[in-house]
């Protein structure tokens, strides 16, 4: 609803053109800002406004040798899109009801909306009445940005077959149990938000028990800049900070017994919700797939890992079809 004084008794947003709950960039965003007013009100203007912003923030704390701590502030901002339209201008809005209609637009180029551990991407839509000598009355609504990430232009690289292995040793020390390897593969390296992936994995089982269950996790790796020593973009120093999380994990139970090697097919859905590929000037992305398998005795070995990159427009298909967009 926003801050209701002076006169102002509704004021909010309402009826946009929502797309399974958020927009493509490039997008149009229509909707309505309703006002009801119950006196004059002076103002300098009254409008609705598109804002983008990517924001990255951390701090690092150094311990001297009489135990004290110095704190250090890294801060980063980068202005994506700013759009408005202006109601009314400088004046008097008079007593009654009102239903502002507005258009706004998204750049094609805009990064998806993103929240991470050291920064994050936000799109809001802030409709404001700028008054004098008295309290703005505002109101905001966040609005979620897919963005548009299109794997057939990022080169033939996206396309390849992705392939590792690795060994897991179950146990430890003197307990340990033999190893696992697995050997997985994919038949290219970019898939779109909400697209099928579908892993080879060769099990070879060299422990004393069954493995249970293999484990894929899709990793988001994001690499934040932030500046300290002065405002950005004024003379501070650029620093970086990294931040790993799991945003998508699925399960496949399986039944390989001690001492044998199997093949199996892992199929799972990415999500809707989780974005793809990031890339502006202070918050970039990559994702990978990590796949462990979990043996009898509860034990986790944790063996390769495959690059990929997730886009919004899919590569086209090996039967020619067209490429979708999500």
């Amino acid at each position: 609803m926003g801050f209701l004084d002076g006169g102002v008794q509704v004021f909010e947003i309402r009826n946009l053109n929502l797309k399974d709950g958020g927009y493509d960039a490039g997008d149009v965003i229509t909707g309505e800002v309703v006002l009801v007013a119950t006196k004059e009100i002076k103002c300098r203007a009254f409008l609705i406004t598109l804002s983008g912003n990517a924001a990255t923030r951390w701090e690092r704390k150094h311990y001297n040798n009489d135990g004290c701590s110095d704190t250090e502030y890294y801060k980063g901002h980068e202005k994506i899109t700013e759009d408005c339209k202006v109601f009314h201008g400088e004046g008097v809005i008079a007593p009654g009801n009102f239903v502002h209609k507005f258009t706004l637009k998204l750049p094609k180029s805009c990064p998806p909306s993103f929240a991470g551990v050291h920064g994050c991407i936000t799109y809001t839509l802030i409709a404001k009445i700028d008054r004098p000598m008295a309290i703005d009355n505002e109101v905001q609504l966040a609005v979620m940005v897919k963005g548009f990430v299109d794997l057939q232009a990022m080169g033939p690289s996206v396309a390849q077959p992705v392939e590792n292995q690795g060994v897991a040793k179950i146990g430890m020390c003197c307990c340990t149990d033999g190893r696992i390897r697995i050997h997985a593969s994919l038949s290219k390296g970019g898939f779109a938000i909400g697209e099928h992936v579908e892993i080879i994995v060769e099990v070879g089982n060299y422990t004393s028990r069954p493995v249970v269950a293999l484990i894929a996790n899709i990793l988001e790796n994001a690499t934040f800049t932030a500046f300290h020593g002065g405002i950005w973009g004024g003379g501070g120093q650029a620093e970086k900070c990294n931040g790993t999380k799991p945003v998508v994990s699925a399960t496949k139970p399986v039944n390989i017994p001690s001492q044998a090697e199997e093949k199996v097919c892992f199929a799972f859905l990415i999500p809707k919700i989780i974005a793809p590929h990031v890339d502006c000037s202070i918050i970039h992305t990559e994702h990978a797939i990590e796949i462990c398998a979990q043996h009898e005795s509860g034990e986790k070995g944790y063996t390769c890992v495959l690059p990929i990159t997730l886009g919004t427009v899919s590569l086209p298909s090996k039967g020619g079809k067209e490429a979708l967009q999500l």
